[in-house]
């Protein structure tokens, strides 16, 4: 447990200077470009999104899990979902661009800006190294370099905003972080390295997909429920509108690092409890169930409260509308983290086919609401549809498929 404290503490360190990061940088950006401008750059980011769930095929809680059950497998694991994620990386970006450039009707705009962006998905891959630090709860090694490429990135970002430079080079600093962040995690390997070399194994790789592939169709699922309202936006109601509703999801999803985080580090250890017996399992999981939504209230709670003030001295007056949004969208959290804390349940149980479910009924739920409340409610029904969206996919369809969850999700105590 005091490993696990310490990696959370790297990990929320990480997440806290990348937050705050983030929020200023992105807030000047916003002002900056205007709600238009960064409507279109919220587009191709919401776009860029889809394709970054299937580069990581839905395989690191799997891979972390059996890491820490044997890390004598660890070469052969890492190696072959690192082959495999160069691959499929380099795929989903020229796909991406192809079905931009057809598709879209930003035209040349959006697709350039989505070749720009879209360079990340083919250095997604380096996470990779990441695996091999979160089973032997080092994410401090991660942290430091995610840390290191922010800060420079969120100082060439302002640089560009001091030299008023054009759309399409803050969509081209999204694929340098991502390079930055690949190297960096290359070099911090070097310092802690696996037991042998990794090697790729065909083997390897099948019996990953085998496992994986319902984790990888649930985090697509997931995409769709959490961007598809902004896609939706864009196509139904102008990228002005996506500009202001994009403000306040930014502001929303911030929180999201907070379980993330906390799963990261917890991984290990409650695979280890599920290897000890039931009991401890379950008991370790309902603790981790009741911290989260405790959290979780009092991040809706506050956000909520002061939305106004938030939009205003980060925005300004231009996107005064994003506070409504903001104050109905940040509910969605409850949710969040407890779709956070069930991820271990699923992953340790090898449930993959019940995630899958869950997140395809959210996903569903997300194409009707927005096609349903966006013509009458503009970009506030967005935030309506999010909120039934996110209830649906994190919690709501456990009363069918995993009851044990929800009441667990509840704060309740569930059979052994």
């Amino acid at each position: 447990m005091r490993r696990v404290l310490t990696n959370s503490g790297w990990l929320m360190l990480d997440k806290l200077v990348r937050l705050l990061l983030t929020l200023f940088v992105t807030a000047w950006i916003a002002r900056y470009l205007g709600p238009e401008q960064f409507g279109d750059l919220a587009y191709v980011l919401a776009y860029i999104a889809f394709f970054q769930a299937v580069v990581l095929l839905g395989a690191d809680g799997i891979a972390v899990r059996d890491i820490a059950r044997n890390v004598t497998e660890a070469p052969r694991i890492l190696g072959s979902l690192l082959v495999m994620r160069v691959c499929v990386g380099i795929a989903c970006w020229v796909l991406g661009t192809a079905l931009m450039v057809l598709f879209s009707d930003g035209g040349s705009k959006t697709a350039i800006l989505f070749a720009l962006a879209g360079g990340a998905l083919a250095f997604q891959a380096g996470d990779t190294v990441d695996l091999w630090f979160q089973s032997q709860s080092q994410s401090k090694r991660t942290a430091l370099v995610r840390i290191v490429a922010q800060l420079c990135s969120a100082g060439v970002r302002i640089l560009l905003i001091l030299t008023e430079a054009p759309i399409q080079s803050f969509a081209g600093m999204i694929a340098v972080e991502g390079l930055l962040i690949a190297t960096g995690l290359a070099f911090a390997y070097r310092r802690l390295p696996t037991p042998d070399r990794w090697i790729a194994s065909v083997s390897q790789a099948r019996a990953l997909l085998q496992e994986c592939w319902p984790f990888l169709m649930s985090s697509v699922s997931v995409i769709v429920y959490m961007r598809i309202d902004q896609l939706m936006i864009r196509n139904m109601l102008g990228a002005e509108e996506l500009g202001t509703y994009a403000a306040a999801v930014t502001l929303s999803q911030v929180w999201h690092v907070v379980p993330t985080t906390l799963v990261i580090s917890l991984a290990p250890y409650i695979a280890r409890k599920k290897a000890e017996g039931e009991a401890e399992y379950l008991r370790a999981l309902l603790v981790v169930f009741r911290v989260f939504g405790a959290m979780a209230l009092l991040v809706c709670a506050t956000t909520a409260v002061a939305a106004p003030l938030l939009v205003h001295l980060l925005f300004g007056e231009q996107y005064a509308d994003a506070a409504t949004i903001l104050t109905i969208h940040v509910f969605t959290n409850l949710f969040v983290f407890q779709g956070a804390a069930q991820s271990l349940w699923f992953t340790n149980n090898r449930t993959g086919r019940l995630v899958l479910r869950n997140t395809l009924l959210g996903g569903c739920a997300a194409v009707i609401a927005n096609w349903s409340l966006l013509p009458t409610y503009g970009a506030t029904g967005g935030a309506i549809s999010a909120l039934i969206s996110f209830g649906i996919g994190g919690m709501f369809s456990n009363l069918i498929s995993a009851r044990p969850i929800f009441l667990m999700q509840l704060g309740l105590k569930a059979k052994e």
